[in-house]
């Protein structure tokens, strides 16, 4: 039995990966479930269909079952899907700043951290003043 869950949540793919990315799971002959969310890709609003028509053998997307009808419209479609995927990737769409970046990412990490130590701080300042009462 192979590989039948691939989940590439927060992977950092860039749309102009997309494609390249789909070809190589393809190749995964067993893949059913693949997770892309979180991933600068998913903010193009035809990645979904590229997904779909790229990688057959999927059966869920980001969790959301693949209907029968949702297949035959992106095999249909994927030429032209291509096509407008190139278009995007060479005019620089969806390469807005965003927080898919691990500069950004590890900015948002010791940010919680922060909040986290200081949630701790107040918390031991409070059970010591409350011992220091009893």
């Amino acid at each position: 039995m192979g590989i039948r869950k691939i989940d590439l949540t927060l992977n950092f793919i860039p749309l102009g990966e997309l494609e390249e990315s789909c070809r190589n799971l393809a190749q995964v002959a067993g893949i059913e479930q693949l997770y892309l969310t979180g991933n600068p890709c998913t903010d193009w609003e035809l990645y979904r269909k590229v997904v779909i028509g790229l990688v057959p053998q999927l059966k869920q997307l980001d969790g959301k079952d693949i209907t029968h009808s949702e297949r035959l419209d992106a095999l249909q479609e994927l030429p032209g899907l291509l096509s407008h995927l190139e278009v995007a990737v060479a005019q620089g769409l969806y390469q807005k700043p965003s927080n898919y970046t691990i500069e950004a990412r590890l900015e948002m990490a010791k940010e919680s951290q922060r909040v986290q130590e200081e949630k701790e701080n107040e918390k031991k300042a409070q059970d010591d003043k409350e011992l220091g009462k009893g």
